[in-house]
């Protein structure tokens, strides 16, 4: 019932339509079921009036469940389509620290819990359809015999109770599988992101396939073998239910009826036979469920999870310049769950058109003091200040929105549509970067973005300055550059990003030019270092 009312609340009045028509189709099967079996019992005496109450039965049932069909994956690809784009809305809108440390259980919507919602809503046309012929071909079996309906109707009973006891096994098998594949896409990721490393190193590649992957597979397939046995036993249980229910119908009006009822017996327990096929489409669906419930609650609670955590979207427009210098003010973070690292009471001012430099060695915090900056992460204690405001929810997206930022592990987007784009001199930028024989921009798209790493860099450089913010972020942009690019960085953009009023920030490592910056801070375990 979940599952429909879910599916009610989503589709609306198309989805009561399509319900509808499967019910016009369900009679329409009924009908033909009914004319076929008085047919079967007391012959054929006007055979047109036969082939034309068939033929049009027929019509209407091939019809309708064609129509109910067709709405329904319409309505289907609907909340399909609707139900990601609001969950993709709800991770763009959560606080980043939520959506970077669920990334595998975020693939994990998308790819199977969405399937699994699919795959079950695309039975109920069926179910419908199935559901009215049960109805209609019950009604005849209560016209021809009062007795065998109440069996009929025990029957239903017992075969529903027994599809919901056999059902509890699955409900714990549908949790499983979901974490199993959880960990399963994790270790996918694994072997796809991470081949390079894997290619390298002989060993890791040996103990990541036969101890990681192989036993990752291992468990699915163990897994999968004792799902679909539960699921087998289960079926026959339930069919073993149905035939023996069936043969005690038979036993019954065999010994305890009068041979008065035996023709309308007959001719009702033919009928009774004919519900076989829409009983197995509705005890299918009634399996279905289970995954559906696990799917719908999985989503639920890592939506609400992230829900919890959201930030208000921008309302207003885009702020583009920055006042006053950005204030931090005794502003500690410390990531959940992990006493390991903090940052501690940090105080630092940067200046409006400015150049500061961010330093400090492996693990002292620098690009979490980035991201913290740049209102990624939101601080555990302190604040911080911009043009004259203290930094919240309320605008927080505000904030954001005047950084451009280029990380140590950026990732690259094609479409660059969302800049003015035409306005600036990018033709020139990719020569003064040697990457205009490797890629142009075609309709605000870049041609190639299958580039070194370092390459990659010098494009984000240009998406950089076609974003136009008001603060540049550099995490490490120079560390995997060769000599001439890492002294053009230095000496020639940093200097242009001034020139035109920019903030710019910069986690380095190069001491050599620590003189092109307006100051330095000094990173030790957490703590800016005097």
């Amino acid at each position: 019932m979940r599952a429909i009312l879910y599916l009610i609340k989503l589709g609306g009045w198309k989805f009561i339509g399509s319900g509808l028509l499967s019910l016009i189709a369900g009679f329409g099967s009924g009908y033909a079921i009914k004319i076929v079996n008085e047919s079967i019992h007391s012959g054929i005496n006007d055979l047109p009036r036969f082939l034309i109450n068939l033929g049009i039965s027929l019509f209407v049932f091939i019809v309708s469940s064609i129509l109910a069909s067709k709405a329904i994956i319409e309505i289907l690809q609907n909340i399909i389509a609707s139900l990601t784009k609001d969950f993709a809305i709800k991770i763009l809108n959560s606080k980043f620290i939520r959506t970077e440390a669920n990334q595998e259980k975020l693939m994990s919507v998308f790819f199977h819990d969405v399937n699994t919602i699919s795959n079950l809503t695309e039975k109920i046309p069926n179910l419908f359809v199935s559901s009215t012929v049960v109805l209609v071909c019950s009604g005849y079996i209560f016209y021809l015999s009062h007795e065998l309906f109440l069996m009929l109707i025990g029957l239903i009973v017992l075969v529903g109770f027994s599809v919901i006891l056999t059902n509890k096994p699955l409900r714990e098998i549908a949790k499983i599988n979901r974490d199993i594949f959880d960990n399963y896409l994790q270790k996918t990721n694994h072997l796809i992101f991470g081949i390079r490393e894997l290619k390298l190193n002989k060993e890791h590649r040996d103990y990541f396939i036969r101890k990681e992957y192989e036993d990752t597979i291992e468990k699915k397939k163990s897994f999968t073998i004792k799902e679909r046995i539960i699921i087998t036993i289960t079926d026959k249980i339930v069919e073993s239910v149905a035939l023996a229910s069936i043969a005690f119908m038979v036993l019954f009006f065999t010994y305890f009826t009068s041979n008065s009822n035996h023709e309308s017996f007959v001719e009702g327990f033919t009928m009774t036979l004919f519900l076989a096929a829409p009983l197995a489409s509705i005890a299918s669906f009634a399996k279905g469920l289970k995954k559906f419930n696990a799917a719908i609650n999985q989503i639920s609670l890592l939506g609400l999870e992230l829900g919890d955590h959201s930030i208000k979207e921008l309302k207003t427009n885009t702020l583009n310049k920055l006042n006053s210098e950005i204030v931090l003010k005794s502003v500690g973070f410390q990531y959940p769950n992990k006493s390991d690292f903090t940052l501690k009471d940090l105080d630092l001012t940067i200046e409006p058109g400015s150049i500061c430099f961010i330093t400090g060695g492996n693990g002292s915090g620098k690009t979490t003091l980035a991201k913290v900056l740049s209102g990624l992460y939101t601080p555990s204690s302190g604040s911080i200040e911009f043009n004259n405001e203290t930094l919240s929810e309320n605008n927080l997206d505000l904030y954001r929105n005047l950084f451009s930022a280029i990380w140590n592990d950026n990732h690259t987007f094609e479409d660059i549509n969302y800049n003015r784009w035409e306005d600036f001199g990018w033709k020139k930028i990719l020569e003064d970067l040697e990457l205009k024989s490797q890629v142009s921009i075609e309709n605000g798209l870049y041609t190639n973005v299958k580039l070194s790493s370092g390459q990659l860099k010098r494009l984000a450089y240009l998406t950089l300055i076609l974003e136009d913010k008001q603060v540049c972020l550099f995490d490490e942009w120079a560390a995997n550059q060769d000599i001439e690019f890492k002294d053009y960085f230095y000496n020639t953009i940093l200097s242009h990003l001034k020139s035109k009023g920019k903030t710019v920030i910069a986690i380095t490592h190069d001491e050599k030019y620590f003189n092109k910056a307006d100051k330095i801070y000094f990173l030790q375990e957490g703590k800016i270092k005097s």
